[in-house]
């Protein structure tokens, strides 16, 4: 009773509020009666009057104090900024809470305008530069070569700039032009026209995003400080915070349009800074946060991608927003899925947050069905194929094939493109955990599925030939697996020749799998073919020399591949070092001078793997079974590149590569001769004479072998010939 007492002693504080229309170039914002408005923990919503005006009672809460609306709803309408609803709200008895909804209808014809007239500019633009081509290459000022270079290249500008104008028009639609200054409104204008030039031009001169950042940084920090120090001025500090998160709104407006349009000009990079700087602006707002991860996972910067997937799903769990969850924590597992791909280890926190996910989907799907099905069994292929990495493959199976089934009912009841592919994964997914289990005859039966659907998407849409190289690749397994060799070259050169196509128009993206494919088929036939013979001459059997430099054709291509890839983007940096390792392999057995140059990119990285020349690498190839066989490796290599150095005049190398295997291995004197004639061809004989007599008796024939084979190649300087000489009579 006095808890009861107490309460109702308390002063009933209410945040006043307006709800309002969107407003647009041509008509200014309208109040809106009748919106449904709930506060979250609060059972009884209230309603706008016609002035647009509501109360909210909040007992309690004083000024500064957070409650978080969980419902605003009108019928013809959505929010403008869909964020508001599990956001934390400052309570102010004296600031009232705007909120801003849009017309569907309104919406979608503004969505419809900005897209007719994008396509208008783009096609115009397209004809122009195209018309331009063909003058130049009549007028012969242009190679034939450059003339289809740039005609490929418009053609890529083209559809991709087709791709962002949906992403433009929700963007523009949603854009308060009440808010809008005559020069913020000419920008808008400018997209509205399709001309991004121009607005691109504008938005440079008004708008600087690193001076954004750091304005709302200072300006909060600012405020804190003056809450800390003075409790009397709180009312107005809050009242300046509350202005402060409004220029940030209007902040985050401009560079969500930067970004746009670094996108539309193929400025990754600028398109990057503005994406992010709008996360960091605000780190509460998970829509921003998401927006930032969806740019970094499709431009396979997984680990950027990860951050910002986790802070989303930190954000959406705090306001119990399931669904919103759901999605962060299936990008947050899909991409510690990819950023693991190289560790012999699987990170648990990618199974961790599939599983949860799965687990609200679950729930949500018992009441709506329809809704969230799709999503529940893209999920659950996610999950089955980490069950499957993890060689869990009783789980693997019960996830991947519910999957299918939801996802094939999903796809008869929408046959869309989309839904389609989402059902052929699936077959394939169910086909690779058969192979991985060696049960052959399922495998065919769900790979020939896939197939089926592949082959029918691919044809309709060659958006998605990647399906069915995807699929190609898997039966190449399956066939390398029952030694069907014919047929799996068969599928790899089919699996090739789409990858190859899809690279030319996105290099970034598909070369990677060109070059994984290229380096898997050189690696399964060179381990197919003694070689030994053949690096020698004695060979002459076409049946094995033929596949031999087929093989290091392919091994070598998808070696410089993916040496051009990491340089953009180090995600497959393992694959590329795996194919050097093989090619080393077999330079090394065939005592090719042309594993000099991949020992040169090898070897300096692999010096990080062994700190204080340890023998317990930091970091172990997945291509060795262990640490000891990556260390029996690298000495090898090691030995080898040093006697390699002589043929290339760098004595100085050779020293530091006998330097580095003596650290590594003292006992390893095989090594010594190459230390000694190092020193030797440096002229530094004190040093060489010293090591020539410490190991005079056990490498005495060694040391005369290297000195013949240095003289018949004609490595030996005449400055230092009389040294060698010395030294030959010092062994006798």
């Amino acid at each position: 009773m006095l808890l009861t007492l107490l309460w109702q002693c308390l002063p009933a504080q209410t945040q006043q509020g307006h709800v309002r229309s969107l407003g647009r170039p041509d008509k200014k914002s309208k109040a809106l009666k009748g919106v449904t408005i709930r506060v979250k923990g609060e059972h009884n919503p209230v309603l706008s009057d016609s002035t647009g005006t509501f109360s909210l009672l909040l007992p309690g809460l004083k000024n500064g104090d957070a409650y978080t609306l969980q419902q605003v709803q009108k019928s013809g309408y959505e929010l403008n900024e869909t964020s508001i609803l599990g956001q934390q709200q400052a309570f102010s008895d004296k600031v009232p809470l705007e909120i801003v909804m849009v017309s569907l209808n309104q919406l979608q014809a503004d969505k419809q305008r900005i897209e007719n007239n994008a396509y208008k500019v783009a096609e115009k633009n397209y004809n122009a530069k195209l018309k331009q081509l063909e003058e130049q290459i009549n007028n012969h000022s242009i190679s034939e070569e450059k003339y289809y270079e740039e005609q490929r290249a418009l053609q890529e500008k083209f559809e991709r700039y087709q791709t962002l104008i949906d992403n433009l028009a929700d963007h523009y639609a949603h854009t308060d032009f009440d808010l809008l200054d005559e020069n913020e409104r000419e920008i808008n204008l400018c997209i509205e026209n399709g001309d991004l030039e121009r607005a691109d031009s504008l938005i440079h001169r008004l708008f600087d995003p690193i001076d954004v950042l750091q304005r709302n940084m200072d300006a909060l920090a600012k405020i804190d400080k003056q809450i800390a120090q003075a409790k009397g001025m709180i009312e107005k500090a809050n009242e300046d915070k509350a202005k402060v998160l409004k220029q940030q709104a209007k902040d985050a407006e401009y560079l969500y349009q930067l970004y746009t349009i670094a996108l539309a000009r193929y400025d990754d990079d600028k398109a990057q800074q503005y994406i992010e700087t709008r996360a960091e602006l605000d780190t509460t707002n998970g829509r921003w946060q998401i927006d930032a991860a969806q740019f970094f996972s499709s431009h396979l910067q997984f680990q950027k991608s990860i951050v910002y997937f986790s802070r989303a799903a930190n954000l959406y769990r705090q306001a119990g927003q399931e669904y919103e969850l759901a999605f962060a924590l299936y990008g947050l597992g899909s991409q510690l899925q990819a950023a693991s791909i190289n560790n012999k280890e699987k990170d648990p926190a990618a199974e961790q947050a599939l599983s949860e996910s799965v687990a609200i989907l679950r729930r949500l799907v018992q009441f709506f069905p329809q809704l969230y099905n799709k999503s529940l069994g893209i999920i659950l292929t996610n999950l089955g194929e980490e069950y499957l990495n993890t060689q869990r493959y009783e789980e693997s199976a019960a996830m991947l094939k519910e999957a299918q089934e939801i996802l094939f009912e999903v796809s008869i009841e929408a046959p869309t493109d989309e839904n389609v592919y989402r059902v052929c994964h699936a077959y394939k997914k169910l086909g690779d955990l058969y192979l991985a289990m060696k049960n052959y005859s399922f495998c065919r039966i769900y790979l020939n599925d896939a197939l089926i659907y592949s082959k029918m998407l691919a044809l309709r849409n060659p958006d998605y030939e990647y399906a069915l190289a995807s699929v190609y690749c898997s039966y190449e397994s399956y066939y390398y697996e029952i030694k069907n060799d014919e047929n799996c070259k068969k599928m790899f050169l089919q699996a090739a020749d789409i990858y190859r196509r899809l690279a030319k128009n996105k290099p970034r993206f598909y070369e990677p799998f060109l070059a994984s494919e290229l380096v898997k088929q050189g690696m399964r036939m060179i381990a197919s073919i003694d070689y030994s013979d053949i690096c020698l001459g004695n060979n002459r059997n076409e049946k094995d020399v033929v596949p031999f430099f087929e093989a290091l054709y392919y091994l070598s291509e998808g070696t410089n591949i993916y040496r051009r890839t990491v340089t953009l983007d180090p995600t497959f940096d393992v694959q590329y070092e795996q194919a050097l390792i093989t090619l080393t392999y077999v330079y090394m057995a065939c005592d090719a001078d042309s594993g000099y140059k991949n020992l040169e990119e090898l070897l300096p990285r692999w010096k990080s793997y062994y700190p204080d020349c340890s023998d317990n690498p930091t970091f172990v190839n997945p291509y060795f079974s262990d640490g000891a066989a990556q260390t029996e490796f690298y000495l090898t290599a090691l030995k080898y590149q040093a006697f390699l150095c002589f043929y290339h005049d760098e004595p100085k190398k050779a020293e530091q590569y006998a330097q580095i295997a003596l650290c590594l291995n003292p006992s390893q004197t095989d090594i010594i001769p190459e230390l000694a004639n190092a020193l030797l061809l440096q002229g530094r004989y004190a040093e060489a004479e010293k090591v020539y007599l410490e190991h005079k008796t056990e490498l005495k024939d060694t040391f005369n072998q290297r000195f013949d084979v240095l003289g018949k190649a004609n490595l030996i300087p005449k400055k230092h010939q009389n040294e060698v000489n010395r030294i030959k009579k010092l062994l006798q």
